[in-house]
């Protein structure tokens, strides 16, 4: 592939991207007000709780759907069918035995906790049906990933998002409640997984299999057992929290909290897809130089730090605003959780940007032993906090960890790579004093508006302000070169990642 078509494959994988990403935002903000409505509050609890079987697949597979991209994109599939006909295979196999043992799992744990309303709900075998679909899904989209098409990979997505969309609007218009939107979204799964694995075996060529075979499945469970431990930092964030909440309160309680997660994982999701190119630069700078990526790190921290604090602090502030512009009044309760998750969320998404040049410079145990230490510590102190103290327990026992664990992934990097931690530590105290300053003053300002318009003026003006300043002050002339190499950089690494 001469260097016109690797630039235009690139180009066409990050086009693909981001149209996928504001597509699944768009969703978010644009359904959640009307599910909310039609389904009140228990039902879009309980909505909440199994539709993140759909989105989040990937971190419920073992790593599988990773694995298998991963040793794909190894291959040269035109030359070597076989071998990934075989991959996909004992993927599909495994993924098989997987469902098979969880199947099992749940029915024990019906029959041993007959008390317990999540366990016995109606639904639950829709659920796992949802679950077996959704993996499947996903599988077959990472193995057109895997094939270097992560264009028609994200199309696919965004083709589900879309239809996902479409008749969710018109099963809840139509009286449409759980039991149909889970069949709904185990339609749009197994039409997913047909298309994809369609457009797999064309461009691969290679023939359908479906059987174990030792060595693949090795080493698909070797690499994504490690992605998988890893992913439940993620998992715990994302929704473990909602099954305490849901055991400790009620399902119903879950509907608070997921409203104002739903505004921080929008903010992440954007925050990270941003992040991931530093995997592939610092792997390629640590084998020439470990200077080189150690300036990479620092610059990225400070560049991130300006991009991702002011909206974290904008969430956190104008929490009750921003609440009532996207939904309505009478969500006082997600307000306060959106509060008190922000602090958190940010110095979450931070770590993001340490855990990816860690990867990159192979030495991704470090963040694994954090990530594991996150999720159990995390999961203790959900347990006891949610229980006393209800959902401000629960946002708390989310923000205390994700904030721990940015110094243990900074003391990580400061091992491997010899960055200064305190100089990141100060980039963020600075990003984070004229971010509180002027949103502060703003919400001061705007404590008498009622019009949302005027509101979200306001605020936008306010986030554009402390943008502004903090991009001043971050690149003084001494520092205008480093952020121009930092840009290189990071185009570079955009094309080695989308290729």
């Amino acid at each position: 592939m001469d260097n016109a078509a690797i630039h235009r494959r690139a180009a066409a994988n990050a086009i693909s991207v981001v149209a996928r990403g504001v597509l699944q935002a768009a969703s978010i903000v644009l359904l959640t007000p009307m599910l909310v409505r039609y389904l009140g509050a228990h039902g879009f609890g309980l909505w909440s709780i199994l539709y993140a079987f759909v989105p989040y697949a990937a971190l419920f597979d073992l790593g599988i759907s990773g694995a298998l991209a991963k040793h794909l994109a190894e291959l040269d599939y035109r030359a070597e069918r076989d071998a990934g006909s075989a991959y996909l295979g004992s993927a599909i196999f495994t993924m098989s035995v997987y469902l098979i043992c969880l199947g099992v799992l749940l029915v024990l744990a019906r029959a041993l906790l007959p008390s317990s309303a999540v366990l016995h709900q109606p639904n639950l075998g829709l659920c796992l049906l949802l679950f077996a679909t959704a993996l499947l899904a996903n599988l077959s989209n990472y193995a057109l990933m895997g094939l270097h098409r992560q264009d028609l990979a994200s199309y696919m997505g965004a083709g589900f998002v879309v239809l996902n969309a479409i008749g969710t609007v018109l099963l809840l218009t139509h009286g449409g409640k759980v039991h149909a939107l889970l069949w709904l979204n185990i339609a749009i799964s197994v039409a997913t997984t047909i298309v994809c694995a369609t457009v797999f075996y064309r461009i691969s060529r290679a023939r359908f299999s479906f059987h174990y075979q030792q060595e693949q499945s090795a080493r698909l469970l070797s690499t994504g057992i490690f992605l998988q431990l890893y992913g439940l930092a993620s998992l715990f964030y994302l929704y473990l929290g909602k099954w305490i909440i849901a055991i400790e309160i009620s399902i119903a309680a879950v509907t608070a909290f997921e409203i104002a997660l739903r505004v921080l994982v929008v903010l992440r999701q954007g925050f990270s897809s941003v992040a991931s190119p530093l995997m592939a630069a610092a792997s390629r700078l640590t084998v020439t130089s470990q200077e080189a990526a150690r300036d990479l790190f620092q610059n990225a921290f400070r560049y991130f730090t300006v991009l991702a604090v002011p909206a974290f602090v904008a969430a956190g502030v104008f929490s009750s605003k921003l609440i009532e512009i996207w939904m309505g009044t009478g969500h006082a309760e997600s307000a306060l959780v959106l509060t008190l998750l922000a602090p958190g969320s940010l110095f979450g998404t931070l770590s993001g940007v340490v855990w990816f040049v860690l990867v990159g410079a192979g030495k991704s145990s470090s963040g694994v032993k954090i990530a594991l230490a996150e999720v159990i510590g995390g999961l203790m102190l959900c347990a006891i906090l949610t229980a006393r103290f209800g959902l401000r327990g629960a946002a708390i026992s989310l923000t205390i960890p994700g904030t721990l664990a940015l110094f243990l992934y900074l003391g990580a990097a400061q091992r491997v790579l010899g960055i200064r931690v305190m100089a990141c530590l100060l980039e963020v105290a600075r990003a984070l004093a004229v971010s509180g300053a002027v949103m502060g003053v703003a919400a001061y300002l705007i404590g008498g508006i009622e019009s949302r318009i005027y509101l979200a003026i306001v605020i936008a003006i306010s986030l554009a302000i402390s943008y502004a300043l903090l991009l001043m002050l971050a690149t003084t002339p001494g520092e205008k070169s480093a952020a121009l190499r930092f840009a290189r950089l990071q185009q570079a690494s955009n094309v080695a990642t989308n290729l």
